[in-house]
């Protein structure tokens, strides 16, 4: 089943795959793999797909290779494919006599790793689900600091109170387009949404008034600030969504401040000059909060409000910059109370009706 659960691999390459292990114990690369399996049954898009899912990481380096790998199929098929042919006409195959494959596997093309991104990307599409990260891992320290109550996770859901108003950074594990049933709004397009963020998923419905609005942000996997209400009108509870951001455009408008934990650096000048470097091409009004925690300390720490000249512009540029610097988890954006009971507050707080 292991095998068989990655898109592109059928039950008749899988068990090729594993007579090829019977035969030879492991495989040493990519090459000595299509040297090895009945290329007859294991074709391209097997490979391909197997590659792209990390099933040959083990074998083969690492998942920084997989970019190497995906380019330079074609020539180890080739080489397979010849190897089969000659052993079938009974010639001698020259490499196989020195044993060693270092040179095969220099033969991948030299061209750089997948993003971050792009491989995950190409996990979900084999495997259905991300294995080597998330794409909301590296946007934590974000979520953190906007989501709406301080520390929401979708996970927390079914604990909120009914028409409780809600927000969070998430993305959109899945999309269903309807159409309205009934009142004003019947015979128009609506969404029936999966979103999802580290903790787990919840179902969502954008309205057709909210459509038409949003419904052209909303892509597979994008990173997304949603904001609603709670609905316990189902068995199940669900987010009637209000609005639709994109990251960069919460971050924007949401944001107060921004806390930068200096944490084994506060002694670093070398350090705290790249810092000072960032936050100056990030000049703005947004207010600006250090940390600095002495290292050899873990318990101290001392919270610094910055002078208003090195406010900064609250962008997801900045915070990556930071980030990068400091470590992601040590940069982070406080949403504005005030902005919060405006945008969040629930439209439906009456416990009545006006949903389409």
């Amino acid at each position: 089943f292991g095998l068989s659960a990655v898109k592109g691999v059928g039950e008749k390459a899988v068990e090729a795959i594993a007579q090829a292990r019977r035969d030879v114990g492991k495989f040493k690369d990519l090459w000595h793999f299509c040297r090895t399996v009945d290329l007859r049954t294991v074709n391209r898009t097997t490979m391909d797909a197997l590659i792209k899912c990390g099933a040959f990481d083990t074998i083969s380096g690492g998942p920084e290779h997989r970019a190497a790998m995906a380019a330079g199929l074609e020539k180890a098929i080739s080489a397979g494919q010849k190897h089969a042919s000659d052993r079938r006409v009974g010639q001698t195959v020259l490499f196989e006599q020195g044993g060693d494959t270092g040179e095969e596997i220099a033969r991948l093309p030299d061209v750089p790793p997948w993003s971050r991104d792009e491989m995950l990307t190409n996990e979900k599409e084999t495997l259905g689900f991300y294995v080597s990260s998330h794409p909301l891992e590296h946007v934590k320290n974000i979520s953190d600091g906007l989501n709406w109550p301080r520390g929401f996770t979708i996970a927390q859901v079914p604990k909120q109170p009914d028409y409780g108003p809600v927000a969070a950074c998430c993305s959109i594990a899945q999309m269903r387009i309807t159409l309205a049933k009934r009142g004003k709004s019947a015979g128009k397009k609506m969404g029936i949404l999966t979103l999802e963020d580290l903790t787990g998923k919840c179902d969502a419905f954008l309205f057709s008034e909210n459509f038409d609005k949003y419904g052209q942000i909303v892509k597979g996997d994008a990173i997304l600030f949603v904001t609603g209400s709670v609905s316990r009108r189902t068995d199940k509870p669900t987010i009637s969504i209000d609005t639709i951001e994109t990251l960069a455009d919460a971050i924007k408008r949401a944001t107060e401040k921004v806390i930068v934990r200096c944490k084994g650096h506060s002694d670093d000048a070398t350090w705290l000059g790249r810092l000072r470097g960032v936050i100056e091409r990030h000049r703005g009004d947004c207010e600006l909060n250090i940390v600095l925690c002495p290292a050899g300390q873990p318990k101290a720490a001392v919270r610094i409000k910055a002078n208003r000249k090195w406010s900064v512009n609250p962008t997801l540029a900045l915070l990556q910059e930071v980030g990068e610097l400091a470590g992601q988890e040590n940069v982070v954006p406080v949403a504005r109370e005030s902005a919060a009971k405006k945008v969040y507050k629930p439209r439906y707080g009456n416990g009545g009706g006006g949903r389409d």
